[in-house]
């Protein structure tokens, strides 16, 4: 039997981050044609943690990876599959040895006993949630 391989980064977006340019230099016209700062922002912070994540499970620096584009336009990688997501203020990674789906948004407080965390996380999905303690992961 194969072993499964599935590991997940999140971090929080720094208040002031300087976008870069990135690679493969695709990615970074990619991220520079958005013309809001905010979605740049984003997309860059969600590519250096991806850069981060595969460096510290396969010990690859990027530039080592190729990065063909699907003919949908997602992001693939030579050796294994990933899933980005970025929402507001945080970003997060997804690698595994099969195709993976990460998807990461802004936690809004229940009001009133509504709101999408009430109606999709069963009690103990809840508690485990708060139990445990938040971690953040800097970009630079």
């Amino acid at each position: 039997m194969r072993a499964q391989f599935l590991s997940v980064y999140t971090a929080i977006i720094p208040s002031h981050v300087h976008v870069r340019g990135v690679f493969p230099s695709s990615r970074s016209e990619e991220i520079f044609s958005c013309s809001s700062k905010k979605a740049q922002t984003e997309k860059y912070c969600v590519w250096k943690l991806l850069e981060y994540a595969l460096f510290h499970a396969f010990g690859k620096r990027i530039e080592e990876i190729s990065f063909p584009k699907s003919a949908d336009g997602k992001w693939e990688c030579d050796f294994c599959h990933f899933s980005l997501s970025h929402s507001s203020n945080a970003v997060a990674v997804a690698l595994a040895d099969s195709p993976v789906g990460v998807d990461i948004e802004k936690l809004a407080p229940i009001k009133n006993g509504k709101g999408v965390a009430k109606k999709i996380l069963t009690v103990s999905n809840w508690l485990y949630i708060w139990s445990i303690p938040p971690m953040a992961t800097t970009l630079q």
